[in-house]
């Protein structure tokens, strides 16, 4: 393993994260070389790959459940402009729908196409995962829509409010942002006690984007069963190689 040209990759910087992380629940890490880091590394990594599709499920079948219903509560496809000429329209809604106007006029004219301008399903395409969490803030809450359709964009929800379901989704929301620009997933200023406390929070982490995706729908969370089962016996290997023994 050529270590520095790895290492060239990653930044030391980036690496120095995981071997503190290293260091402090792997069982006698003075036993392991640099090379074995680079491998826990690496093994980390690994582990992060099964977060990716189950946030992409969750950000995609949320963001078009909740177009959906809007659609239907405003009798438009074209319901943005509608909700965020309201007074409880929060600032942060605003400024993001601007933000990907303004992504989807320049798209447009750097494809040449002038026949048209962006379309509502452009919009859901293009509007981040937070405009979609930030629709459950507190100031929208209280709003006709969601006292209507609270149990029809999260049929799955049980007894479950919607400021909970706003609180972890809030909480996913920093992982799947972590996750997309390469950072750790964890908290970097929380300390573990031991690898099987690292793996439970990561675990923790896994099933509560699986939990939310059955909120919004059980069809899909099925889908992801098997996928559910590969990342238990990956984490499973992880923890019996490095806790204690």
């Amino acid at each position: 393993m050529q270590i520095d040209e790895l290492m060239l990759s990653i930044s030391t910087h980036r690496f120095a994260t995981y071997k503190r992380l290293f260091n402090e629940i792997v069982y006698e890490p003075s036993k392991y070389d640099e090379e074995s880091k680079m491998l826990f590394y690496l093994e980390v990594q690994s582990i992060y790959s099964h977060f990716f599709i189950p946030i992409q499920t969750l950000e995609i079948v949320l963001r078009n459940r909740i177009h959906h219903f809007q659609s239907v509560h405003w009798g438009t496809s074209s319901w943005f402009k509608k909700l965020l000429a309201q007074d409880y329209a929060t600032n942060p809604t605003k400024n993001m729908y601007a933000t990907a106007r303004t992504f989807l006029i320049k798209d447009f004219k750097d494809k040449g196409i002038k026949d048209r301008g962006p379309s509502p399903s452009d919009f859901v395409g293009k509007l981040t995962f937070s405009f979609w969490v930030e629709l459950l803030k507190m100031e929208y809450r209280s709003t006709p829509f969601w006292q209507f359709n609270g149990k029809k964009v999260f049929p799955n929800k049980q007894k479950v409010k919607l400021g909970e379901i706003y609180d972890l989704l809030f909480r996913i929301k920093g992982v799947r942002n972590r996750l997309y620009h390469y950072e750790p997933l964890w908290d970097t200023t929380k300390v573990f006690k031991d690898t099987a406390n690292f793996c439970d929070t990561l675990e923790d982490t896994y099933y509560l984007i699986i939990q939310l995706i059955e909120y919004l729908s059980i069809d899909h969370k099925e889908q992801l069963e098997t996928h559910i089962f590969y990342f238990d016996l990956e984490i499973k290997d992880f923890k019996k190689k490095y806790q204690q023994p």
